[in-house]
């Protein structure tokens, strides 16, 4: 019998080995003609002795700033590099803020303006396109920062490019203002019993191949380029970039333009761009439109400088520490470096504690504990001593961190220290909602490509603040300037008296404390022009603070100069109304049922031309280029691994399989690995094939992923 198994590993392992060497990644290009250039460069795989060519591209992205409004241009060229046609599909991130607005598809010598339509319908006629044969695209908003690209029918030696437009408010951090340019969606993990009533939200797409992993282990580097065209009556006093090297231009007309320094990269980490102006702006601001759709305005407030403020109340800080797979090496190792500075920047009557989770959530020690120095030297021996490894059980952590009673005569400020790379973002919004009660909450993104629109989320409901840091910030001023967030806002209580002006639909309905160096946009509209004084009141540092501007409302069309006014005012309202639906009892608006809910933001997306959870745009050309619509096989782009995140983040992609191993179990300990890596092996032949298999986004159980 000891025999029979010993004979029965033996060829397991023979046939992993024959399989290393079946499968082998390689980098090349297929062309169909001499003409044809692949732009971003080609990538293939051997699979089962076939070679698959998978669908390439490269990006252009251009924003031209005025203020604190970004235009924002993605222009996407995709190309087939194989023999046979293929439908292609691309996962990839834009800002959180984003309102997308506009979208076109060119194919050959054909331009065809997409269509804003409800997404089933849109979904309807794409498919019906791409059984026909006819080139078509499917834009698809997955999470306001996460979006998916359906292309139909790309033939060989074909491009396809699909441009996308839409604006944004740039918000300003530390008195500097932030443009994120997101470049590659992170992995997410996604538990089994996850919440019925919020799938209509939370459902995601299949997450594709990644390079380093079940691709090659090269992919060009050549991927996209960015363009920042800074406003030419904008006195700069400084721009910077923490994440990429930039080279700075003055133009003859005086406008400012900042593009990377390589020219091309790689599309794994995002683009973060800095710039302070010479002058602060007023500490409150108007913009307007009108057309004929009726008047829009969008109202800037900024906190006064110089409040002192209240160091004397007592804090329970909870510091809640993220430990599963994709905190792994430098994320986990940056917030080990975070945790040992921030704990010295609190006060004698400060109580604290820590908190970690990963498929499960602990605290250090059981109860509360004062900021002495003894105990501060054992928080940080704790923190240097956590590892990584797991599934991000993230509800458990706002459970552990939100349920014990607050210490009496404290107020308590939680801070999640995250990479945010979960699939169940609107369940653990709607936790931290129910069990908020007066404390507030702190986000702090660590890594390179955070979930940005989790984070900010969590802080804009737990009426705190948000704040990134990237692998490489030093840990002792990023320490500092958070300690100083702590301290709380600057101006509460705000509210507005907008005297004989009327607006109405305005957002958000509260308006939310400001904290120093950040500001805020009103975004409401008006149907009667006129002019009057608006009174801005809050309270700061414990007295009435009072700002007046002048508003005016203009009766005429203002041009398509001021359209992104309107464009804001809609994204603004129709975040209210998707913050309304997985919070039912959320406070802001008066809707409470969900089909209500559901109607309002289709109807905002169909008349602003704006891509929401229930709106896509789609654009199908003319002509019928390939006659084999049905036989034709669908595959990813392929992505780069996020920079500074191990492989354990991507567990699904260890399997070598790339229908991946959605019941995938939590981390094995090292003396198993082996065995489970001759096992995959054993089984990657029968899934990698040559008709693509969908590897899900999402992990559930207590895997390794994110």
């Amino acid at each position: 019998m000891k025999s029979l198994v010993l004979h029965v590993l033996f060829i397991v392992a023979l046939a992993a080995l024959l399989l290393l060497a079946f499968i082998i990644p390689t980098q090349g290009l297929a062309q169909t003609g001499a003409e044809f250039q692949e732009p971003g460069g080609s990538m293939e795989a051997v699979i089962g002795g076939q070679r698959i060519d998978f669908p390439v591209l490269h990006t252009d992205i251009e924003v031209s700033i005025q203020g604190d409004t970004a235009t924002v241009k993605v222009t996407q060229v995709f190309a087939n590099p194989a023999q046979e046609p293929v439908h292609a599909r691309y996962l990839f991130p834009l800002n959180e803020r984003a309102a997308v607005h506009a979208m076109t598809m060119v194919v050959g010598n054909e331009r065809i303006q997409a269509v804003i339509m409800e997404s089933r319908q849109a979904q309807e006629t794409f498919e019906q396109a791409k059984e026909e044969g006819r080139a078509a695209s499917l834009l698809t908003q997955q999470r306001p920062n996460m979006f998916t690209q359906d292309l139909a029918n790309l033939m060989p030696g074909n491009e396809v490019t699909v441009t996308l437009e839409y604006v944004q408010s740039v918000p300003r951090r530390d008195n500097a203002y932030e443009l994120v340019v997101p470049l590659v969606v992170g992995p997410r993990y996604v538990p089994q019993d996850r919440d019925p009533q919020l799938q209509e939200l939370e459902d995601l797409p299949d997450y594709p191949g990644v390079t380093g992993l079940t691709l090659s282990e090269e992919l060009t580097q050549e991927r996209v380029a960015i363009s920042v065209d800074l406003e030419a009556d904008m006195e700069i006093a400084l721009i910077e970039s923490p994440s990429h090297a930039i080279q700075e231009d003055i133009l003859e007309n005086g406008l400012r333009r900042v593009t990377l320094a390589q020219g091309r990269v790689i599309d794994n980490k995002d683009f973060v761009l800095r710039y302070q102006l010479a002058s602060s702006l007023v500490q409150a601001g108007l913009l307007t439109h009108h057309d004929e759709r009726g008047g829009f305005f969008s109202l800037l407030i900024e906190p006064p400088s110089g409040v002192e403020m209240d160091q004397t109340t007592p804090r329970e800080l909870v510091f809640v520490i993220d430990t599963s797979g994709s905190m792994d090496g430098q994320p986990l190792d940056a917030c080990k470096a975070f945790m040992r500075q921030c704990l010295q920047t609190m006060r004698p009557n400060d109580v604290f504690r820590i908190v970690r989770f990963a498929n499960q959530a602990r605290d250090i020690w059981v109860d509360p504990k004062y900021a002495t120095t003894s105990n501060i030297n054992q928080a940080i021996s704790a923190v240097n001593n956590l590892q990584a490894g797991g599934g991000t059980e993230m509800r458990a952590g706002v459970l552990r961190a939100l349920e014990p009673p607050v210490t009496p005569g404290t107020v308590r400020l939680v801070v999640f220290l995250t990479d945010g790379y979960i699939g169940n973002e609107y369940e653990v919004l709607r936790l931290i909602n129910e069990n908020l009660g007066q404390a507030r909450i702190f986000s702090l993104g660590v890594g390179t490509s955070v979930n940005r629109f989790l984070l900010e989320e969590m802080s804009a409901i737990g009426r705190g603040r948000t704040r990134y840091i990237d692998l490489d910030d030093n840990a002792h001023d990023a320490a500092v300037a958070f300690a100083r967030t702590l301290e709380g806002p600057v101006l509460t209580d705000i509210s507005i008296d907008w005297g004989a002006l009327e607006p109405f639909q305005i957002s958000p309905p509260t308006i939310p404390d400001l904290f120093a160096g950040e500001s805020i946009r009103i975004q409401g509209r008006y149907s009667t022009p006129g002019q009057g004084t608006i009174i801005i009141k809050g309270m700061a540092g414990g007295n009435q603070a009072v700002v007046k501007v002048l508003g005016y409302f203009p009766p005429g069309d203002t041009g398509s100069e001021t359209q992104s006014v309107a464009l804001m005012w809609a994204r603004a309202r129709i975040e209210t109304f998707t913050r309304a639906f997985y919070l039912p009892h959320y406070a802001w608006v008066d809707v409470d049922q969900q089909e209500q809910i559901r109607q309002e933001v289709q109807q905002l997306g169909l008349d602003y031309s704006l891509v929401t959870d229930w709106t896509s745009f789609v654009a199908v050309s003319e002509f019928i280029v390939n006659p084999e619509a049905n036989a034709t096989e669908t595959l990813d782009v392929p992505l780069p691994m996020v920079e500074g995140v191990s492989s354990l983040a991507y567990p699904n992609q260890n399997a070598g399989s790339l229908a991946g191993n959605t019941q995938m179990a939590s981390t094995p300990e090292p003396a198993a690995m082996a065995g489970l890596a001759v096992l995959a092996g054993a089984g990657a032949l029968a899934a990698l094939r040559v008709r693509r298999k969908r590897l899900p986004l999402t992990t559930t159980n207590n895997g390794e992923c994110a």
